[in-house]
């Protein structure tokens, strides 16, 4: 996948940072991904971050293509290009604290596991919607599921 030296802020989660670094560009570029491609996302700024790090919030889901993910890549190559933000390599001259652009940096280890998901030995479910197709709740896949992490919850 190519990424286009966006500034993706290393994390061992399914959100991913993308740091813009001012908060006026932060609220701009996710007030363009909304108006230009219908893509919503969290513009993060202060207290939540500190003053310089503000970035958007991406969610990645198991419900997202691969279709969909080029397609937003696309969308926050082509929006950083027109609001002029800076990329992964402006960030690595600059030092950034976020991690952004390191490329010797320390690995980030997932949150889940392998073996904590179920892909080890079976037990994940597959996909459970398809595009067009109604929700439901496979009720083996809850079941697995609470059995898993219930310990983590308490």
């Amino acid at each position: 996948m190519v990424f286009h030296d966006l500034p993706l802020i290393p994390g061992p989660s399914h959100i991913v940072p993308v740091l813009v670094g001012d908060a006026a560009k932060t609220k701009e570029a996710s007030d363009y991904l909304l108006a230009n491609y219908k893509i919503y996302v969290q513009a993060i700024n202060y207290p939540t971050v500190a003053r310089g790090e503000e970035r958007l919030r991406f969610t990645v889901t198991p419900r997202h293509t691969l279709d969909q993910m080029h397609s937003l890549i696309e969308a926050v190559h082509q929006t950083f290009s027109q609001l002029g933000i800076k990329r992964a390599s402006d960030w690595a001259l600059e030092r950034s604290r976020t991690g952004v652009g390191i490329v010797l940096g320390p690995a980030v280890d997932q949150i889940w596991t392998p073996t904590q998901t179920g892909k080890l030995d079976g037990t994940a479910p597959h996909q459970l919607v398809h595009i067009g197709e109604r929700y439901h709740i496979d009720a083996r896949a809850a079941r697995v599921t609470r059995e898993k992490f219930d310990s983590l919850l308490y």
